[in-house]
């Protein structure tokens, strides 16, 4: 995807280096389990499969274990690429539990500054865990994204890289503010060059 401004382009373009940008490492408010044979999911809980029967016995040691607010199943669907949801897909053949996202009820009081937890809360910390599922479900479908400005001359002028999003649309409705506000800070910058120069070129014209 490409946008001009005042003479400069913006290429926005999918990040083949979004691999180094595992949103699970960053500070998040909920907690992902998952057990897959070929995929590393989730966060690093160092839970054993083979220490349970099925997913119901999962979910009973994570409440035993956990003080937990809010608990929703993590599905997976694998075809041409992976795909994950707190909803089951509907193809049955590729598709199926993998495991669960929670949030405790200690995160839900830090996060937000409370004492009481209260369904507001609960609402709020609900929509947070259904976002960093978005996130990580576009993080491992590779919706990773750059952009890269260039100005009139084709010179470099700026990048940035690591949005995880559903498109490059994305990107640039959220960041052209920043984008817009970097090109008119070069252009300021290349005319006071250009006026210092001309001052210069001035100055030695007077005197000689």
């Amino acid at each position: 995807m490409k946008e001009i401004y005042k003479g400069y382009e913006i290429n926005i373009e999918r990040d083949e280096s979004g691999s180094d940008f595992d949103p699970r490492e960053n500070d998040n408010l909920c907690t992902m389990t998952c057990f897959h044979r070929r995929y590393r999911l989730g966060d690093n809980t160092k839970l054993n499969s083979n220490d349970f029967n099925d997913w119901e016995g999962v979910k009973k040691y994570l409440e035993k274990e956990n003080d937990i607010a809010l608990i929703k199943p993590l599905y997976l669907y694998d075809h041409s690429g992976i795909t994950i949801s707190t909803s089951p897909f509907p193809c049955r053949w590729d598709s199926g539990q993998v495991g669960f996202v929670y949030v405790t009820k200690k995160e839900v009081r830090e996060n937000f500054g409370i004492k009481k937890i209260t369904k507001e809360y609960l609402e709020r910390a609900e929509k947070v865990l259904d976002a960093e599922v978005k996130e990580y479900d576009n993080y491992i479908m590779g919706n990773v994204f750059r952009y890269d400005i260039y100005d009139e001359n084709d010179n470099p002028v700026n990048s940035c890289y690591g949005f995880i999003c559903d498109s490059e649309k994305d990107v640039w409705e959220e960041m052209q503010g920043e984008i817009k506000c970097i090109i008119d800070s070069d252009i300021e910058e290349k005319q006071e060059k250009l006026d210092n120069k001309r001052f210069l070129m001035y100055s030695f014209d007077v005197i000689g």
